[in-house]
């Protein structure tokens, strides 16, 4: 079994390959132990002393795979715990980004509902003559902008 857990390495975690075989190292030697004890038929003393070491390599071996576990449970609650960090961050950023674009898009709907509000009917300006084809543009026309302009950011600031 051993030679086959070696050779073929059916685990995919090279973490997981070593604990299985030395788990089938402790149990051979926990056998080999017990074997030594039924054949041997040691005095008391001996087979006390034996007894107490394959009690210790299972405890060793006990501990040993707690403690594998519990690395092993400590390490997937951390990564767990960074994705869930990372993703409720990354919440927040879109949500903020979210916001931030409703706010200019208020911004934006607002400015266009005061420029729509403005009135420049009583303007003697705005109805001045405009050049008479497309493309030319003479120095009234260009007054008549720059001043409709001022007006729309007076109206604004206010």
């Amino acid at each position: 079994m051993v030679a086959y857990l070696v050779k073929m390495r059916p685990f995919k975690s090279e973490l997981q390959q070593v604990i299985v075989v030395s788990d089938e190292f402790v149990l051979i030697f926990g056998i080999a132990l017990l074997f030594a004890l039924y054949f041997k038929q040691y005095e008391a003393d001996p087979a006390y002393k034996i007894c107490l070491c394959i009690i210790g390599v299972v405890v060793l071996s006990f501990v040993k795979n707690l403690s594998v576990i519990i690395v092993l449970a400590v390490r997937s609650a951390y990564c767990k715990f960074r994705t869930w960090v990372h993703k409720k961050l990354g919440a927040d950023e879109q949500r903020r980004l979210r916001l931030k674009r409703e706010r200019e898009q208020e911004q934006k709907e607002l400015e266009d509902k005061n420029l729509d509000q403005l009135d420049f009917s009583h303007d003697e300006s705005l109805t001045t003559a405009r050049p008479s084809s497309v493309g030319l543009q003479d120095s009234t026309n260009t007054a008549i902008n720059t001043n409709l302009l001022e007006k729309s950011l007076l109206a604004l600031l206010n």
